[in-house]
Protein backbone atom coordinates (compact mmCIF):
# COMPACT_ATOMS: atom_id res chain seq x y z
CA UNK A 1 0.00 0.00 0.00
CA UNK A 2 1.17 3.49 -1.12
CA UNK A 3 2.13 6.11 1.76
CA UNK A 4 -0.58 8.24 2.72
CA UNK A 5 0.05 11.52 1.79
CA UNK A 6 1.02 14.36 4.14
CA UNK A 7 -1.64 17.10 3.75
CA UNK A 8 -0.72 19.09 6.73
CA UNK A 9 3.48 18.92 6.27
CA UNK A 10 4.83 19.36 3.22
CA UNK A 11 2.69 18.27 0.83
CA UNK A 12 0.41 21.03 1.52
CA UNK A 13 2.20 24.17 1.32
CA UNK A 14 3.78 23.00 -1.97
CA UNK A 15 0.53 22.36 -3.46
CA UNK A 16 -1.03 25.60 -2.27
CA UNK A 17 2.68 27.30 -4.14
CA UNK A 18 1.78 25.68 -7.28
CA UNK A 19 -1.85 26.46 -6.93
CA UNK A 20 -0.99 30.25 -6.79
CA UNK A 21 1.13 30.47 -8.94
CA UNK A 22 -1.11 28.82 -12.08
CA UNK A 23 -3.26 31.76 -10.80
CA UNK A 24 -0.91 34.24 -11.34
CA UNK A 25 -0.19 32.40 -15.35
CA UNK A 26 -3.88 32.84 -15.54
CA UNK A 27 -3.79 36.10 -14.52
CA UNK A 28 -1.13 37.39 -17.50
CA UNK A 29 -3.53 34.85 -19.58
CA UNK A 30 -5.83 37.22 -19.68
CA UNK A 31 -3.78 40.43 -20.43
CA UNK A 32 -3.42 41.83 -23.72
CA UNK A 33 -0.36 40.03 -25.61
CA UNK A 34 2.06 42.45 -25.09
CA UNK A 35 1.29 42.71 -21.53
CA UNK A 36 0.75 39.13 -20.53
CA UNK A 37 1.17 35.55 -23.09
CA UNK A 38 2.69 36.07 -26.85
CA UNK A 39 0.85 33.12 -28.26
CA UNK A 40 2.18 30.85 -30.96
CA UNK A 41 0.75 28.12 -32.88
CA UNK A 42 2.52 24.93 -32.96
CA UNK A 43 1.96 23.06 -36.10
CA UNK A 44 3.19 19.87 -35.35
CA UNK A 45 2.66 17.34 -32.47
CA UNK A 46 6.01 17.06 -31.26
CA UNK A 47 8.22 18.09 -28.07
CA UNK A 48 10.26 20.66 -30.09
CA UNK A 49 9.70 24.35 -29.82
CA UNK A 50 10.01 26.85 -32.82
CA UNK A 51 11.24 29.95 -31.26
CA UNK A 52 11.36 32.73 -33.65
CA UNK A 53 14.02 35.70 -32.76
CA UNK A 54 13.64 37.39 -36.45
CA UNK A 55 11.36 38.12 -39.10
CA UNK A 56 11.81 39.50 -42.76
CA UNK A 57 9.63 42.26 -42.99
CA UNK A 58 9.79 44.19 -46.78
CA UNK A 59 13.00 41.91 -47.30
CA UNK A 60 14.89 43.31 -44.29
CA UNK A 61 15.40 41.54 -41.12
CA UNK A 62 14.47 42.51 -37.80
CA UNK A 63 13.87 41.17 -34.38
CA UNK A 64 10.96 39.07 -33.68
CA UNK A 65 8.95 36.25 -31.55
CA UNK A 66 10.94 36.32 -28.25
CA UNK A 67 13.14 39.41 -29.60
CA UNK A 68 10.20 41.44 -29.86
CA UNK A 69 7.73 40.55 -27.39
CA UNK A 70 7.73 42.71 -23.92
CA UNK A 71 5.32 39.54 -22.73
CA UNK A 72 5.90 38.18 -19.60
CA UNK A 73 5.32 34.55 -20.68
CA UNK A 74 5.82 33.04 -24.12
CA UNK A 75 2.94 30.33 -25.11
CA UNK A 76 2.39 27.88 -27.52
CA UNK A 77 -0.77 26.32 -28.63
CA UNK A 78 -0.02 22.51 -30.00
CA UNK A 79 -1.36 21.70 -33.26
CA UNK A 80 -5.53 20.89 -32.24
CA UNK A 81 -4.63 19.22 -29.39
CA UNK A 82 -6.54 21.07 -26.84
CA UNK A 83 -3.13 21.55 -25.42
CA UNK A 84 -1.18 24.91 -24.26
CA UNK A 85 1.92 25.33 -22.71
CA UNK A 86 3.59 28.85 -21.21
CA UNK A 87 7.00 29.62 -20.63
CA UNK A 88 8.58 32.36 -18.44
CA UNK A 89 9.94 34.67 -21.59
CA UNK A 90 12.96 35.30 -19.57
CA UNK A 91 13.79 31.49 -19.92
CA UNK A 92 12.97 31.46 -23.58
CA UNK A 93 15.56 34.55 -23.83
CA UNK A 94 18.26 32.79 -22.20
CA UNK A 95 17.64 29.46 -24.06
CA UNK A 96 18.39 31.65 -26.99
CA UNK A 97 21.61 32.87 -25.22
CA UNK A 98 22.85 29.90 -24.84
CA UNK A 99 22.09 28.54 -28.38
CA UNK A 100 20.55 25.94 -27.26
CA UNK A 101 18.24 23.75 -29.82
CA UNK A 102 18.79 24.31 -33.38
CA UNK A 103 19.36 26.90 -35.83
CA UNK A 104 16.01 27.03 -37.94
CA UNK A 105 14.55 29.20 -40.78
CA UNK A 106 10.84 29.03 -41.85
CA UNK A 107 10.51 30.49 -45.89
CA UNK A 108 7.11 29.02 -45.80
CA UNK A 109 4.28 31.94 -46.32
CA UNK A 110 4.90 35.95 -46.71
CA UNK A 111 6.61 36.96 -43.92
CA UNK A 112 10.10 34.42 -43.57
CA UNK A 113 11.25 34.31 -39.85
CA UNK A 114 14.40 32.83 -38.09
CA UNK A 115 15.06 31.26 -34.89
CA UNK A 116 15.92 28.05 -33.17
CA UNK A 117 14.14 24.54 -32.51
CA UNK A 118 14.58 23.92 -29.05
CA UNK A 119 13.06 20.77 -27.06
CA UNK A 120 10.74 20.43 -24.25
CA UNK A 121 13.08 19.02 -22.05
CA UNK A 122 15.94 21.31 -22.46
CA UNK A 123 13.88 24.44 -21.92
CA UNK A 124 12.35 22.18 -18.47
CA UNK A 125 16.04 22.26 -17.22
CA UNK A 126 16.63 25.73 -18.06
CA UNK A 127 13.54 26.97 -15.82
CA UNK A 128 14.17 24.28 -13.26
CA UNK A 129 17.80 26.33 -13.52
CA UNK A 130 16.59 29.69 -13.41
CA UNK A 131 13.34 29.12 -10.91
CA UNK A 132 11.58 30.50 -13.59
CA UNK A 133 8.19 30.84 -11.19
CA UNK A 134 9.77 34.23 -10.20
CA UNK A 135 9.31 35.93 -13.44
CA UNK A 136 5.51 35.41 -13.62
CA UNK A 137 5.03 36.08 -10.01
CA UNK A 138 7.31 38.97 -10.34
CA UNK A 139 5.55 40.13 -13.28
CA UNK A 140 2.08 39.94 -11.84
CA UNK A 141 3.23 41.79 -8.99
CA UNK A 142 4.27 44.58 -11.00
CA UNK A 143 1.00 44.86 -12.97
CA UNK A 144 -0.02 45.07 -9.50
CA UNK A 145 -3.51 41.96 -11.07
Amino acid sequence: MPPEPDFDGVNLPYGRDGEDYVQSVARLMVMPAEKGCEVKHKTYVDGSFYIETEQCVHGVWKPGGINATRAPLYGFVIANTGITIQFPSEVIREAIRRCLGRYVEETDGDNPTRGRLIDFQSLIRLGGEMKGQRFIREAVQARAV
